[in-house]
């Protein structure tokens, strides 16, 4: 009973301890500087398109980034737009365009279908010209840009105009309203209705109608209503939805939480934080419904409004280096992916809020591609739409991305290699390392080498296997037994170096060692070893001394894999060893063999497949159904895998675990692989450690460099996140580079520059290296692009209208229903266009009948000229053809020998045959034969069956039954008397004394 309770015990504190881990946020900071590609270190705004890209500018112009590479449009010597590059607000526009504002306050509309500026202050200030009281009285002075998402944007001025223009009619200079309004006009926004409001200090506007003298900041339409915040007698700083009924405001006096449904108001003070004011600066509402409120005071405070009492919690982060702090100008709220909520309170540092606990938990910001040691302040912040925080630092940009842990790594202080992992029947986890120690087990053990194996047999014995240092037995009882190879003991162990222990079903322990073979012990009345060594095992140790694993399946079937390839055998014998061992390696030409013959270990599933992973060559599936048999069959399964499988494990779901130096992937049962990568495992160095899973918790543990990695297999939960495609730019492999393309619709290639390389990608900023990409011309075939290409390239792109379509994977490699396509049309050369084509076809023509009516001509004059000369000649009135005379017997000789040459070798060949061919009766054919070659049918075909056997005899070295074959006779012997007895010598006699005549004698024509 006590037993059971530490059992269930420690399985519940394994699964606290990984639940605790599958929550544990974690953060990567990039920073991008000038040696990146950003054009100034000095970044002012940053937005996101439509489309997902990411713009910022900067002192240097305006750039975009793709996860690539950044892009900059800015004043390039010879080609002046701006009045600077020192851009100072950007904005998002109509359609994926972007709304620039300079330095010197003049506004730009960037283009990014054209990748042009457009100058709408300039257009503004012609805006009236001759259009008499319409017109500008005096130059118009831009102080705040307002673009809405319904296309329109507001231009404020610095007096009482200002001007309303439409984003599309803008380069035509179309679609401009001026409007004037008393007082100054201090902020433009769109209500959920669609409706545009103006709020002055004078009073309110809705689509240019007034509608109130007070002032106001705040729209929201809620429940039917619009309300208009704030109200007389208190400052609102801040104004925020909290669900579909409640805004909460960020007052002078504390929160205000108003109910659209009743109109009522609820107070919440904040004065108890110490501060002596309860002004509330900024307020950000999370996905739980709670507000996060900045003061004045240290921390930033919690309200919980879903509580039956509303509950305030001051919360606060710091680290005892301030030196590891980063903080922010302005309050740092931000809501992740996953959740997560983080901070930067007042006068703490950048930290996440445990939800376990309900306490700020201090992060610091290492950069991963930098020197610095942390992100030290943030000036602004962004956020995206896939949850990556974008922070505007003093003289850098970083970009955070944000995961959770679904791993835990247990470390050791040694940090030496693990090299044996055991989930041992209580729970405990027994590692061995590199130089021989164990730790785990209960009790104090040291090898002299490296601890390789780890195995617990069904009577309860632990076996440790070394590397060096031979197997050791502990038993039950405490008793340590040690088992090495004696040279002078042929029945002791083969070899010191094991690598892997294993049961079978009898009971007897089966020992893989690295360069000696399998070893069965038997523990029992009488102790056997048996191996190679002394005789007892008739293995191989020519090709399968170098044994890695050994697996058994419950019927008794052996699998052990070699570096010499996969050896299969039957544990049913009573005594001894088995007689009979089975051998599958790779073959050349032969697909279905293993791709390699060193084979790093198999894994049986539950349902019974086989899987088999070999040293570079991937896994396969085992497909043979009979596996004691030579050459078993398989077949490839992780084509897109591209490292090295070390090791198999297999959990509880019946998915497959197929695990690399750095890198673990997953292949269910339909076949889909999924892959974990650093930022699921973390900067780990997995070795090649037999992987050990716990049936009980569905537990599997990695070895690792200085300790273990652990993880639920069905934690392991990938990211549904679709990223967008977008087109980036074209290289056409000319002087000029590439060019960007992003927001064009359709593409125009001349036809000397249809050799090109088009630029895709698809927007993961948080992290986009496991990336794949294929693309395809029209209706063709997808092309598959390794990992880290985002490019197509056409040597001769086709002719005429065609559209290139691109898709990808995400991070997690998982195929996206993404699909992005772009229009091109390439020019045709003056031959592929229709028009060229034509002329070629008339020109064709026109040379065919040019050419028939100059042979006709000349025809006629030759027949003219040759009439002329008879004529005058006086032999002949009239021109007559004159007769052909055809030879009777040649056509017929001639027909008949092309019909012999073509049945020559046909034994069954009959003057019956002939004459049908020649289409005569036998009588006839006879009598034919009979006056042109003076010899019947018979003996006709015998003579030259007989003239074709000299030629081949005289020119040939084939053997006389093969010539004989070749001439019709069926019998070589009943040949070779024929032969003599038409040229009177043997068939040898005849090549003899053809070789002894002379070489300038000309050969003589048998007739």
């Amino acid at each position: 009973m006590k037993h059971i309770i530490t059992t269930i015990l420690a399985v519940l504190l394994l699964s606290l301890d990984n639940v605790a881990a599958a929550v544990q946020p974690r953060c990567k900071v990039r920073i991008f500087g000038t040696e990146d590609g950003l054009p100034a270190g000095v970044i002012s705004g940053l937005v996101h398109s439509t489309d997902n890209l990411a713009w910022m500018i900067s002192w240097n112009g305006l750039s975009c980034y793709d996860g690539y590479q950044f892009t900059t449009f800015r004043n390039v010597p010879g080609k002046t737009v701006l009045p600077t590059n020192h851009l100072s607000h950007i904005a998002h526009g109509h359609n994926g365009n972007l709304w620039t504002v300079t330095y010197t306050d003049r506004a730009y509309l960037f283009d990014s279908h054209i990748c042009e500026y457009i100058d709408a202050s300039a257009i503004i200030a012609s805006y009236g010209e001759g259009k008499g009281a319409n017109s500008i009285r005096k130059p118009f002075e831009l102080r705040k840009v307002y673009p809405l998402s319904n296309g329109h944007t507001w231009f404020v001025g610095k007096e009482t105009e200002h001007y309303r223009v439409t984003d599309s009619l803008l380069r035509e200079r179309k679609g401009i309203q001026r409007f004037s309004f008393p007082g100054k006009l201090h902020k433009v926004c769109l209500d959920e209705k669609g409706r545009e409001w103006c709020f002055t200090d004078k009073g309110a506007y809705c689509d240019g109608k007034f509608v109130s003298k007070e002032r106001y900041d705040y729209v929201h339409v809620m429940n039917g209503k619009t309300w208009l915040e704030p109200r007389k007698g208190r400052h609102v700083n801040s104004c925020i939805p909290i669900d579909r009924n409640r805004i909460a405001m960020a007052t002078d006096a504390g929160i205000v939480v108003l109910d659209t449904r009743n109109g009522s108001e609820k107070h919440v003070s904040l004065q108890d934080s110490g501060s002596g004011s309860a002004e509330v600066l900024e307020i950000f509402v999370d996905s739980k419904h709670r507000l996060w409120c900045f003061t004045a005071a240290t921390g930033v405070a919690l309200v919980n409004l879903n509580a039956k009492e509303t509950n305030v919690k001051w919360l606060h982060a710091s680290l005892p280096n301030v030196t590891d702090e980063t903080h922010s100008d302005k309050p740092l709220f931000h809501e992740d992916s996953n959740g997560t909520v983080w901070v930067v309170p007042t006068n703490g540092t950048f930290s996440y809020f445990d939800e376990r606990t309900g306490t700020l938990v201090a992060y610091p910001l290492v950069p991963t591609n930098s020197l610095k040691r942390v992100v030290p302040r943030i000036r602004r912040y962004y956020s995206d739409h896939q949850g990556n925080l974008w922070a505007l630092c003093p003289h850098n940009l970083a970009l955070v991305s944000f995961m959770t842990t679904n791993v835990s790594l247990s470390r050791r202080s040694d940090n030496r290699e693990t090299r044996a992992v055991l989930q041992d029947k209580d729970g405990t986890v027994i590692t061995g390392t590199i130089d021989g120690n164990l730790y785990g087990a209960g009790f104090e053990f040291r090898a002299r080498k490296g601890i390789y194996a780890l195995y617990r047999d069904s009577k309860d014995r632990l076996w440790i296997g070394t590397k060096g240092d031979g197997l050791y037995l502990r038993w039950p009882n405490g008793k340590l037994s040690h088992f090495v190879c004696d040279k002078n003991d042929k029945y002791s162990i083969s070899s010191d170096n094991i690598y892997d222990i294993c049961e079978d079903t009898r009971g007897r322990i089966l020992v893989a060692t690295f360069d000696g073979g399998l070893n069965i012990i038997t523990l029992g009345g009488i102790w056997s070893i048996e191996n190679a060594k002394n005789g007892n095992l008739a293995w191989d140790m020519s090709k399968h001394n170098k044994v890695r694993r050994i697996d058994v399946a419950p019927d008794g079937v052996v699998i052990v894999s070699t570096t010499g390839g996969l050896v299969t055998f039957s544990d049913k014998f009573t005594y001894g060893a088995p007689t009979r061992f089975y051998i599958s390696c790779h073959e050349n030409n032969d697909r279905n063999s293993l791709p390699s013959s060193d084979v790093m270990q198999t894994c049986r599933m539950k349902d019974g497949r086989i899987y088999v992973a070999t040293l570079g060559g991937g896994c396969q599936l085992l497909t043979s159904k009979n596996l004691l048999a030579d050459d078993l069959k398989f077949k490839e399964v992780n084509k897109q895998n591209e490292q090295t499988v070390q090791g198999l494990v297999r959990d509880n779901d019946d998915n497959l675990w197929m695990v690399s130096d750095s890198r673990i992937f997953r292949l269910d049962k339909s076949g889909n692989v999924t892959e974990y990568g650093t930022d699921d495992l973390g900067d780990v160095n997995i070795t090649e450690a037999l992987p050990s899973h716990d049936a009980e918790t569905d537990r599997i543990i990695l070895a690792v460099e200085g300790g273990t990695l652990s993880f639920l297999p069905r934690q392991m939960n990938r990211s549904n996140y679709c990223p967008s495609i977008v087109f980036t730019a074209i290289d056409y492999h000319d002087n000029e580079g590439m060019k960007p393309l992003l927001n064009i619709g359709r593409l125009e290639v001349s036809v000397d520059k249809r050799t090109l390389t088009v630029y895709f990608s698809a927007l993961d900023y948080a992290e986009n290296s496991g990336i794949r990409y294929a693309y395809r011309l029209d209706d063709g075939h997808w092309t598959y692009l390794r990992r880290g290409s985002n490019s197509a390239s056409f040597t001769d792109f086709p002719a005429g209208n065609h559209k290139l379509y691109v898709k990808s994977t995400n991070s997690d490699g998982v195929w996206m229903d993404n699909v992005k396509s772009i229009d091109i049309y390439a020019e045709p050369t003056f031959f592929e266009s229709w028009w060229g084509r034509a002329l070629c076809v008339l020109c064709l023509l026109f040379c065919i009948v040019y050419g028939m009516v100059y042979y006709m001509r000349r025809k006629k004059v030759e027949i003219t000229e040759e009439a002329v000369e008879q004529a005058d000649a006086g032999k002949v009135r009239f021109l007559l053809k004159t007769p052909d005379f055809i030879d009777e017997n040649k056509v017929f000789m001639d027909k008949l020998l092309a019909y012999i040459e073509e049945n020559i070798a046909d034994s069954d060949l009959r003057v019956d045959n002939m004459a049908s061919e020649l289409k005569m009766s036998r009588t006839v054919f006879y009598e034919r034969i009979k006056e042109i070659a003076d010899m019947s049918p018979a003996d006709f075909l015998r003579h030259v069956r007989m003239q074709r056997a000299e030629d081949l005899i005289k020119g040939t070295r084939e053997p006389f039954s093969q010539i004989a074959y070749k001439v019709g006779f069926s019998d070589p012997k009943y040949f070779g008397k024929c032969f003599k007895k038409h040229t009177g010598m043997s068939p040898s006699e005849f090549r003899k004394s053809a070789k002894e005549e002379p070489s300038c004698q000309e050969s003589s024509t048998v007739e």
